[in-house]
This record gives structure tokens, C-alpha cells and sequence, in this order.
């Protein structure tokens, strides 16, 4: 996307675990979610960013997406603890707010054979 960001593309069929992951990052700091998806993370594979859409050039009161990197390119240079307390709250609360998906293999059929 620009010079100071390496771009990994994330398949959500390939890799449904780094998808949900970023997902909650989104959903969690945004309060929306959706697809096209962009999440920045830090060198610890640490979501600290993400959004939704980001329009090429700024409209609708929403900023494009070369003004959103150099503003996070400049904070990761300038202030790089703002970036990582942003990165440990997103951490603890997708922490916190995770649920265990229940395995496909443990549910069973007795409830419908009981009707």
C-alpha cells in the first residue's frame, strides 16, 4: 500500500483463525464491520488498526486510505506508544471478549431424535 507497510493478503477460507482475529479487531474498535477489511498490526502480529472501505481518495467525510498510512506511519515513527497501548487494548479485548467455538464434532443429533 505505501512504503512503510508490508501488504498480506488473508484469505477468510484459508485462514478463518487470522480472519476472526481481525474481524474482532474491527468489529471492537469501530463498532461495524464489514468487507473490503484492512487491519495493520504491529511487527508482533498485533492488530492496532482497522477499518472498513477506506475510499481510495478522501469523501464523505471519510478519510482515503494514503491519508490514514502516513498518519500511522507517522505515529508508528514519532510516537510508537501510542501505538502499542492502541495494540494492547485491542489485544486484551479481543481477549476478553473471545468465546470458544464449540468443535462440530461434539454436537449430536439426540435432540431431534427426542421429537
Amino acid at each position: 500500500m505505501n512504503e512503510n507497510f508490508i501488504n498480506i493478503k488473508v484469505d477468510m477460507e484459508d485462514c478463518p483463525d487470522i480472519d476472526t482475529i481481525d474481524v474482532s479487531s474491527v468489529e471492537l474498535t469501530t463498532r461495524s464491520g464489514g468487507r473490503p477489511l484492512d487491519v495493520l498490526l504491529t511487527p508482533d502480529q498485533i492488530p492496532f488498526f482497522g477499518g472498513t472501505s477506506f475510499p481510495p481518495p478522501p469523501r464523505y467525510e471519510i478519510q482515503g486510505l494514503d491519508y490514514e498510512f502516513t498518519s500511522i506511519a507517522d505515529a508508528n515513527w514519532n510516537r510508537l506508544d501510542e501505538t502499542m497501548h492502541s495494540a494492547k487494548y485491542v489485544f486484551d479485548g479481543i481477549k476478553t471478549n473471545s468465546v470458544e467455538q464449540p468443535d462440530a464434532k461434539s454436537f449430536s443429533n439426540e435432540i431431534f431424535d427426542s421429537g
